[in-house]
């Protein structure tokens, strides 16, 4: 799968917050705002719980999740919910940075990464190191089959 950038332009609450979470870079406005209002509406932001228990310190999550107050782009960028906070008329030049950086690279090895990162978090380290391992082979292997692909 390739690599998912947001570029959040608007104000990014409830929903917004779930799909964000799932984005692997992110680009905001420096003045949209950020928010879980579900406890303000009898609810409670269950979908965004999925990405965000690995991505805030606990304290700070349950601080925005009871409260459901609003916070600004440099909090988001203090929190890495966001990975640059620019100008409104440089969020596209900021996310055309990212995909050029990214479109050079081998997309095998891309999609390949990507699913490791993902199937790696719940991991502890030592099968961390042995799923590495086999994806480091299996990345290998792959790109081995493309080069002959490619009659090289």
């Amino acid at each position: 799968a390739a690599p998912i950038i947001a570029a959040v332009t608007g104000h990014c609450t409830a929903g917004g917050m779930s799909l964000l979470s799932f984005c692997d870079l992110a680009i905001a406005a420096e003045d949209v705002e950020f928010g879980y209002p579900e406890a303000k509406k009898g609810q409670f932001p269950a979908l965004a719980l999925a990405m965000l228990i690995p991505m805030m310190p606990t304290k700070r999550a349950f601080d925005l999740l009871y409260t459901g107050d609003r916070f600004n782009a440099a909090e988001a960028l203090a929190l890495m919910l966001v990975n640059k906070v620019v100008p409104r008329a440089g969020v596209a030049a900021a996310v055309a940075e990212y995909v050029a950086a990214i479109k050079h690279l081998n997309p095998t090895a891309v999609a390949l990464g990507r699913k490791a990162f993902h199937a790696m978090v719940p991991m502890a380290p030592p099968q961390r190191l042995q799923y590495a391992q086999t994806f480091l082979t299996t990345m290998l292997l792959a790109e081995e089959a493309e080069t002959r692909a490619r009659g090289g």
